[in-house]
């Protein structure tokens, strides 16, 4: 498989619920990398272990306007964005369509000296309000959702911030993130983190 370097994104993360293989359905964690056309696919740099990924999500867009049956966007079999706009409600409302709510991406923090100076970070994410599912986010995405940016999908997630230790005793702060995440109630969320609980320690 060959792109050329000027049309990828490469070495790109993901920690699962954003992609699937277009060949299985399967749910895809790990690198990937992106093209200028708008495509996915698995590994950090093409190669041939590369495989095609679509974005999980079937319905990425819904607005209503007085009972207006509103606009729907689902995913086509390559991946591209299919829409059903009803032409009364283009005509009486402001909206521009020609840029849908952008899927969200995913963010590996890293923390800075500073931030192991202070022994905390702030970590960003989006719960998807129909299944429990999450994605670690930046701030200025997080932002985004708690203005409901109609630039992003905010009818589909929520945004919250939990406090993370990552410095002292090991031990401690490993109970201590636990502690937080499970004090969210939110099911499912203590899976995303996968036994790491201390993760991005630093004695």
């Amino acid at each position: 498989m060959y792109f050329p370097k000027s049309q990828i994104q490469t070495n790109k993360y993901t920690n699962g619920g954003e992609f699937k293989y277009a060949s299985t359905g399967e749910e895809y964690e790990g690198s990937y990398f992106s093209t200028s056309t708008g495509e996915y696919f698995s590994e950090k740099t093409p190669n041939d272990k590369s495989r095609k990924l679509v974005p999980i999500e079937n319905d990425i867009l819904e607005r209503n306007l007085d009972g207006d049956p509103g606009v729907l966007g689902n995913y086509g079999e390559s991946g591209e964005v299919i829409y059903t706009v009803p032409q009364s409600y283009v005509q009486v409302s402001k909206l521009d369509f020609s840029s849908p709510p952008k899927i969200p991406k995913s963010f590996f923090p890293k923390p800075t000296e500073d931030d192991y100076v202070t022994g905390e970070i702030t970590r960003f994410f989006l719960s998807k309000r129909t299944e429990p599912r999450f994605i670690e986010i930046d701030k200025e995405t997080q932002v985004l959702y708690l203005q409901q940016d109609p630039t992003v999908q905010f009818k589909i997630y929520s945004a919250f911030s939990i406090p993370w230790q990552i410095r002292g005793d090991k031990n401690k702060i490993a109970q201590i993130n636990y502690n937080i995440v499970k004090n969210q109630e939110r099911r499912g969320f203590e899976f995303y983190f996968k036994g790491r609980w201390d993760q991005f320690w630093k004695e």
